[in-house]
């Protein structure tokens, strides 16, 4: 199983007028994104029997979620948020009739062991 993020700090080209490079780079938008593999159990209900994501005929209803990944043995934060959205999942049925499937999400604000330095 798998987990990853990407983080685009929005930096974005100022052109000039006739000029071939740009004046300056600008702080933009920070997006922040990511995705996980995980393996379902039966009757579990895949990400909407976790509260992970609504039901379709719910979707207006949909509430954040968090998602924390600690490292078991230093008991350090590898990526915190507390403003997740699923954005979409995919499923397959692997070799003896496993499920395995992925998300994934964008979330608001992130931090990690970094934060509080």
């Amino acid at each position: 199983m798998s987990f990853q993020w990407t983080v685009d700090r929005g930096i974005y080209a100022i052109p000039g007028i006739d000029e071939l490079e740009p004046l300056e780079l600008a702080d933009g938008h920070i997006t922040v994104r990511g995705s996980m593999s995980v393996l379902r159990l039966r009757y579990d209900g895949g990400l909407e029997g976790a509260g992970l994501t609504a039901l379709p005929h719910q979707q207006t209803l949909e509430k954040y979620v968090s998602i924390h990944v600690v490292d078991r043995r230093s008991d350090t934060i590898i990526f915190q948020s507390d403003k997740v959205r699923v954005a979409n999942q995919q499923w397959q049925v692997g070799v003896k009739g496993r499920l395995e499937g992925s998300f994934s999400f964008e979330c608001i604000g992130y931090v990690n062991d970094s934060y509080g330095r």
